[in-house]
């Protein structure tokens, strides 16, 4: 589905796919990486197309920080 809906975008050029830090990302990041890797204008082999999203991650930095509080009080 995701292939799909990036060639009728028109879009022909993936730098980067910012996405959570669920599991199931690493393989479609990995199928996505295999199919665009063929493409015209594949961008540095495609080797950083995978960011993790930091304010996911600071948020559950955050949370559990927050959570550690309300114990302790």
């Amino acid at each position: 589905m995701i292939e799909s809906c990036v060639m009728e975008w028109g879009i022909d050029k993936i730098l980067t796919v910012t996405v959570n830090n669920a599991s199931s990302n690493n393989l479609t990041i990995k199928y996505l990486k295999r199919v665009t890797n063929v493409w015209a204008t594949t961008i540095l082999s495609n080797d950083f197309m995978y960011v993790r999203c930091c304010v996911l991650i600071v948020n559950l930095i955050v949370y559990t920080g927050l959570k550690d509080i309300d114990i302790q009080e």
